[in-house]
């Protein structure tokens, strides 16, 4: 199964985005069964929603997150 799982870039002048880091530390874990894909998207309503349906289209996940 294919996952794609997002999270935030930093933003408002924090040095780092909870749903970012979590979305590293997921990276790094092995999940048998599961083909896991990534993006970190950008704290902007327009771009974050452009990027992510791209996302989407390009690679054709069976679930988002």
């Amino acid at each position: 199964m294919k996952i794609l799982i997002s999270g935030f870039e930093a933003f408002g002048g924090n040095p780092v985005n909870a749903s970012q880091e979590v979305v590293r530390t997921l990276e790094r874990i092995p999940m048998p069964g599961i083909r896991l894909e990534t993006i970190i998207l950008p704290v902007d309503r327009t771009r974050c929603a452009n990027e992510l349906l791209a996302r989407v289209q390009q690679s054709q996940p069976q679930a988002v997150l």
